[in-house]
């Protein structure tokens, strides 16, 4: 009986071995350059036509006291983020 045993985790052990052998070698090994180079130029050839409808847009206004530059009041544009040190 001791002897089926260690005869079927022989087999079992060695099937193991082999076939992490063939994955291995089966694996791409890439350079990270270029693999992202490539997820890049995927990405560019992408189609984005057809996203779907747009349902709405935001408008920006930026109220502002200097009415010399801006005549209506308004600066046409934002900015985001660390607003003190533009203030």
């Amino acid at each position: 009986m001791r002897k089926y045993i260690l005869l079927i985790l022989t087999i079992l052990l060695i099937s193991c071995k082999e076939q992490k052998k063939q994955s291995n070698l089966n694996a791409e090994t890439k350079d990270p350059i270029e693999f992202i180079q490539e997820n890049e130029k995927r990405s560019m050839e992408k189609q984005y036509g057809n996203l779907g409808d747009l349902i709405s847009t935001i408008e920006f206004k930026v109220k502002t006291e200097n009415k010399k530059d801006y005549t209506d009041g308004f600066i046409p544009w934002a900015r985001f983020g660390k607003s003190e040190e533009w203030a």
